[in-house]
């Protein structure tokens, strides 16, 4: 279990031992997500809230979700007393969640919550440009007084035996005689040991990914999308660990905010594409926002390419030769040029 912490107050030279308090009885659940938000470091890093009572369908509410320096995703989910095996498996739901995300919905869900560009935000609160980010790189933490044995069982197997990045955080609190309130912290599993395991995927470089492309022989249709990061008029490029490895592309839409536009699967692991094929998606919310259309009309667009599927927040386009690859890029390059912002962008940068 954590470690225990004790409290003794030092008073005209004399000591004696504080009495915990129950959290629970003095103070409610959302006092400790308030002082979370308010200190977030109380938690043993320097964080940035980007979410908060997000309600995940078919699954809850997620009481926080932050961002660390490094641009690992952290899952937090308070308890103010006893927490049971029933948070854990919640937690780990609100994970499987979240590893399904995509970047452009992640940079949506920040956006939302913190009233402007996540990229602002982050170089705000920690001093410097933000990573890559990527929804499958993320940490769980249970937070809570305490745990029952089947949970702390349940962590410690998870995190020691499967190197999932999963800890609980402890809060002792305390009342002194003077009615100062003092709140005290401790882990379940030492960090040290949650370093030492892998936690996210690693981002694969540019390079490795076009050598995939090579391997699997799409190398020429993935070229086909790239004039897109090539010209920042366009959208940038970034390699991703997304689907086991893809080049994602980023735009500005009209007010500024950079929008993931356009996924090159180059693993093909998105939907088991075969040797030789490619599949790329987009996301049809996003298209509409940067093309200034509305989503049925993204939609009916969309379809005129050659779509797999296009369910949800993507539609899914599957390329089966270099021709198919070329006739598509130009397309949606096409409509990144009838883009109301685009001409107004040029302008801007030749004045």
């Amino acid at each position: 279990m954590g470690t225990e912490i004790r409290v003794w107050q030092i008073s005209n030279d004399h000591i004696k031992p504080v009495e915990d308090a129950a959290l629970a009885f003095e103070h409610v659940e959302s006092e400790l997500e308030n002082w979370i938000v308010e200190c977030p470091d109380i938690l043993g890093d320097d964080l940035l809230i980007i979410a908060r009572q997000k309600d995940v369908q078919g699954v809850g509410r997620l009481d926080l979700l932050a961002i660390q320096p490094d641009g690992a995703l952290v899952i937090v989910e308070l308890k103010r007393d006893l927490a049971p095996r029933e948070a854990v498996a919640q937690a780990l739901d609100y994970a499987s969640w979240l590893d399904k995300v995509s970047e452009a919905e992640l940079f949506e869900i920040a956006d939302d919550h913190l009233h402007r560009p996540l990229g602002e935000a982050f170089a705000d609160r920690f001093g410097k440009d933000m990573p890559a980010i990527s929804p499958h790189n993320h940490r769980i933490l249970l937070v809570g007084s305490r745990l029952d044995a089947a949970a702390e069982r349940i962590i410690n197997y998870l995190a020691q035996r499967h190197s999932v990045n999963l800890n609980a955080v402890f809060f002792r609190y305390a009342k002194l005689s003077t009615g100062q309130e003092i709140l005290a912290r401790s882990v379940l599993v030492a960090e040290s040991m949650l370093q030492s395991a892998p936690s996210s995927r690693r981002r694969p470089s540019v390079s490795e990914l076009l050598a995939a492309g090579t391997a699997r022989q799409v190398l020429p249709m993935v070229e086909a999308f790239r004039a897109f990061g090539k010209d920042e008029k366009y959208a940038t490029e970034q390699a991703a660990s997304s689907y086991e490895g893809s080049l994602v592309y980023w735009r500005k839409n009209t007010e500024g905010k950079a929008k993931m536009v356009l996924g090159v699967n180059v693993s093909g692991q998105r939907k088991a594409s075969p040797p030789g094929q490619l599949d790329i998606w987009i996301p049809i919310e996003t298209l509409a926002q940067v093309l200034c259309v509305s989503e049925n009309q993204a939609r009916e667009m969309l379809s005129k390419l050659p779509i797999l599927e296009m369910k949800g927040v993507d539609a899914i386009v599957r390329l089966k030769d270099d021709r198919s690859a070329q006739e598509v890029a130009k397309q949606v390059e096409g409509w990144f040029q009838k883009y109301p912002g685009f001409q107004q962008q040029m302008a801007a940068t030749n004045g």
